[in-house]
């Protein structure tokens, strides 16, 4: 069992920029020369940045060369230009470019929310960058039930010029991401910790951060997969926090019987949203033992 909660001492992370014809990719490295293993792409969810997967990468890199991106509009990656909307298809482009650049061969692809549906998409349309793939908490199914009145009207005033752009400032504030965090930790308040709220505040402060988050929200009606039904044929692990309250776990049926038929389903107790934050070291372990099944998987075959 893996207790460490520290980089491995013969691991280093450095942080680059790669730049691509929608503009500069933020990311970071974290290698080993020695590491044969297969490596692993991090993608962050709604809001998110590679930050939030630092009580991770330590974990995985005692074993796997370990990289993690900003996706567009997020983190410190560039925002995308306003005539090209934030769709999955724009992201699922920007992690394959990034796989075929900086990694240059197949990874085992984890997509946390949002991240999720990034990461369908990409293992749909590029299957020759994705050797296996990891859903936490993922988003990419329809919805189940119509917008509230309260959604709808929320939507609305968002869509308006000027009056979007004031609201979605005023959703900036440390308090405000606070709150926001506050809805995907089960483990409140021992995890959202200040450092944690300024980690997500950072971004949101830049020129055109705020704008950029909304820009995003607006196009949220049209954030939906363009892949068939069951398209996913790579090994494909489930993960999903019991206690996560912003979508229920009984929707990780709903994700394998609609794209990955094959999938092997794991929940994770006394955590929500943000399982692979609060309980990094269980999330770690369930993932480390699926490779390890999938590899035995596919020696006998």
């Amino acid at each position: 069992m893996t207790t460490a909660t520290t980089l491995p001492a013969f691991a280093q992370t450095s942080e680059h920029n790669l730049l691509s014809p929608l503009g500069r990719t933020r990311y970071q490295a974290t290698l080993h020369p020695s590491q044969t293993a297969t490596p692993i792409v991090l993608v962050h969810g709604y809001g998110g940045l590679l930050e939030h997967w630092r009580r991770v990468v330590p974990l995985l890199a005692h074993a796997h060369p370990v990289y993690a991106l900003d996706l567009h509009n997020f983190g410190y990656s560039s925002i995308l230009p306003a005539h090209i909307p934030p769709s999955f298809t724009v992201w699922a482009e920007q992690v394959a470019h990034f796989i075929h650049s900086v990694v240059q061969q197949p990874c085992l692809v984890i997509g946390h929310s949002m991240g999720g549906g990034v990461s369908l998409q990409l293992a749909a349309t590029h299957p020759a960058t994705v050797h296996a793939l990891v859903l936490v908490n993922s988003i990419g199914y329809p919805r189940q039930e119509p917008p509230s009145l309260l959604e709808r009207s929320l939507f609305g005033i968002l869509q308006l010029p000027l009056l979007g752009e004031t609201l979605a400032r005023s959703f900036t504030t440390r308090n405000s991401v606070r709150a926001q965090l506050r809805s995907n930790y089960h483990r409140y308040p021992e995890l959202v910790t200040p450092e944690l709220i300024e980690v997500f505040t950072g971004p949101l402060r830049r020129a055109g951060g705020a704008e950029a988050y909304l820009a995003v929200t607006r196009n949220f009606p049209n954030l939906v997969l363009k892949i068939a039904p069951a398209a996913i044929t790579q090994p494909t692990l489930i993960v999903w926090g019991e206690a996560d309250h912003v979508l229920p776990p009984s929707l990780a049926d709903l994700l394998r019987d609609l794209y990955a038929p094959h999938a092997t389903i794991r929940l994770l107790a006394a955590s929500g949203h943000c399982c692979f934050d609060e309980v990094p070291h269980a999330f770690v372990e369930v993932v480390q033992a699926w490779l390890a099944s999938v590899a035995v998987l596919q020696a006998a075959a």
